[in-house]
């Protein structure tokens, strides 16, 4: 058995400090987390993570995560995305970036149901059922991109 670190709990280091200290504690891999966040006066988990690499511009980031990771000796247990998959440009976006860092896995979340509000995003106000109809035709195209990817969503 493996064990890894999603950078959501290390928001007071940069992403060099977060493969330093995690390979010196031992720690198999890592969980890239990858969001556009909101900024925050003090580093916490989910706003001013210092360890969270940007979507917006995430593909300059690639090859500087994947050596920093490599080179500290860790696995890339997966990548923490936030890509909403409603939003297809960004899916691949996060698909083409999880094959590139060969991390072999990445998380791909849904829309806020009808009645709950999700991060920054309102409550869609739609049905549950109608919901559930479109993030399954969403999932069915995620599948086909994984697969062409090489990678699992």
């Amino acid at each position: 058995m493996k064990f890894s670190v999603f950078t959501a709990s290390t928001p007071e280091w940069t992403p060099e400090e977060a493969v330093e200290h995690l390979a010196a504690q031992g720690w198999d891999g890592i969980e890239w987390r990858i969001t556009d966040q909101p900024d925050a006066a003090k580093p916490g988990f989910w706003a001013g993570n210092k360890a969270t690499v940007p979507l917006t511009g995430m593909e300059e980031n690639l090859q500087r995560i994947a050596a920093i990771t490599r080179d500290a000796g860790l696995e890339f247990s997966g990548v923490g995305g936030y890509a909403r998959c409603d939003n297809h440009a960004d899916v691949d976006r996060m698909l083409a970036a999880t094959a590139a860092l060969g991390a072999g896995q990445v998380r791909v979340t849904t829309p806020p149901l009808g009645t709950a509000a999700w991060g920054n995003e309102p409550a869609s106000g739609k049905p549950y059922p109608e919901l559930f109809e479109a993030a399954r035709r969403d999932f069915e195209w995620i599948a086909e991109r994984a697969a062409h990817h090489g990678v699992k969503a």
